[in-house]
């Protein structure tokens, strides 16, 4: 119910950048700018980190969760 104008006002970001966000067209974000665009939205930001390739060390194959909020 937010237009892109109104959702990059309110993060502090260019409706651009909502728009390749939005639509997968960047290759990079910096975690303060996801941050502020969940923030924007209501949302708490979480992130997962996984591996590239299956690993055997079960620690290393295990997801790590950051919430951030």
């Amino acid at each position: 119910g937010m237009t892109q104008v109104e959702l990059a006002a309110s993060a502090g970001i260019s409706q651009n950048r909502v728009s390749d966000i939005e639509n997968g067209r960047t290759t990079s974000l910096k975690i303060s700018t996801l941050e502020r665009y969940a923030d924007a939205l209501g949302c708490d930001l979480e992130v997962f980190l996984m591996p590239r390739s299956a690993s055997k060390d079960a620690s290393i194959g295990a997801p790590l969760k950051l919430a951030m909020g």
